[in-house]
């Protein structure tokens, strides 16, 4: 099949439009480059990485790989600067820059690890702080024991006291009652029968003071000892020194 001059033209220009647009994206992506390399030269490694990405998107050649990593390294994106040298040895695996590169993905992990030790210390920090600003809360102590109602102490010790007295009242009714009995089996009107008399005055005497206070001691003691079952507000004991000695105070609100 023969072709008309037309359209041999026409099939020149199709087969030429690949190769213009070929060319005109390859001198597209030379220009982006050269800005990018200005931007990395200025350390404005954003505008930079963004330069290279557009670059190769139209051209992608391996090399830009390259400098994407080293953008990512200047930004200390580490992760993503190891997936760009990673890629750019998979495209080129012959690489001159070799070595280099393998030492950057070596540098790029230590980096790594270094950050990843360094957060966890300042989160050992940030809780040790908190810890030291903020204790643990101390342990409730149990509470005490109720005190020891002692409101009924006066009473007792009264009653005690009257019981005491009335004790030594029936003694000396006793020894009343004996001297008054061996004053009368003395002679009458003797030295004898006058000492027995005197005795069972005294003995007398005293038998009724001790059974008197005996008997006001029982009743105090009954009184204290049934008010003491109401409840008291405040109760006090407590010792007065005096000029003979000192005397024991007892007061309370009932």
């Amino acid at each position: 099949m023969r072709l008309s001059g037309s359209a041999w033209l026409l099939f020149v220009l199709l087969c030429a439009a690949p190769q213009v647009a070929r060319e005109d994206a390859l001198e597209e992506a030379k220009r982006i480059v050269k800005q990018a390399n200005t931007q990395y030269q200025l350390g404005r490694f954003v505008e930079a990485n963004e330069a290279y990405e557009r670059s190769y998107l139209l051209v992608p050649t391996p090399g830009l790989l390259f400098n994407l990593g080293q953008c990512q390294m200047a930004l200390e994106n580490y992760p993503r600067a190891i997936f760009f040298f990673e890629g750019y040895l998979r495209d080129k695996p012959d690489a001159p820059n070799l070595a280099l590169v393998r030492d950057l993905i070596a540098e790029a992990r230590r980096a790594i690890r270094a950050k990843e030790a360094k957060q966890r210390e300042d989160e050992a920090a940030a809780v040790a702080a908190r810890t030291h600003l903020e204790p643990a809360p101390l342990p409730v102590p149990p509470p005490p024991p109720p005190p020891r109602d002692r409101r009924r102490v006066p009473a007792v010790a009264i009653g005690a006291a009257s019981i005491a007295l009335l004790g030594a009242s029936l003694y000396l009714g006793m020894q009343s009652n004996m001297a008054d009995n061996a004053a009368r089996l003395a002679a009458p009107a003797s030295p004898t029968r006058n000492a027995f008399g005197a005795d069972r005055r005294h003995y007398a005497i005293g038998a009724g003071l001790t059974g008197s206070l005996a008997l006001v001691g029982a009743v105090t003691s009954g009184v204290l000892g049934y008010l003491g079952f109401r409840p008291a507000r405040t109760t006090s004991i407590g010792v007065v020194p005096t000029g003979q000695g000192a005397a024991a105070l007892v007061s309370g609100s009932f």
